[in-house]
């Protein structure tokens, strides 16, 4: 099993959990007055990976500040309208050119030297702008 990574982020701490999903970005037309066996489905939307992963983060103060500012730094891509794209490295060793849609973190009651994080990444390009 690999340890997973994001690159240009030197430690992310321990994943606890991921969860890789491929959604169907579907049309839905719903038929008035139909059963719904009549319902058109339409993929001219695309499909989109998502990525959620879940972890702790163990540091003294200036190395939990540093993880902190590290993803965010990157969610705010220092003032470019378009997020630089990142190598994320599941469990499984596949990797995925990816972009932070969320990220958010909290104090652990009775830990403080912890972190508990998740974040929510897209698999993606990016039209101009960013890596």
């Amino acid at each position: 099993m690999t340890i997973p990574s994001i690159s240009g982020i030197s430690d992310i701490g321990k994943i606890t959990s991921e969860s890789i999903s491929v959604v169907n970005n579907l049309l839905v037309l719903p038929m008035p007055v139909a059963s719904t066996a009549a319902v058109t489905a339409l993929n001219i939307l695309g499909k989109q990976r998502n990525i959620n992963i879940s972890g702790i983060f163990e540091g003294i103060e200036s190395q939990r500040k540093a993880f902190i500012d590290d993803i965010e730094n990157w969610v705010n891509n220092s003032g470019l309208s378009i997020q630089t794209r990142k190598t994320y490295t599941s469990f499984h060793g596949h990797t995925y050119l990816v972009i932070c849609q969320d990220f958010s973190w909290a104090s652990i009651d009775g830990s403080p030297s912890h972190i508990a994080y998740s974040m929510s990444l897209i698999e993606c390009n990016v039209l101009s702008g960013g890596g």
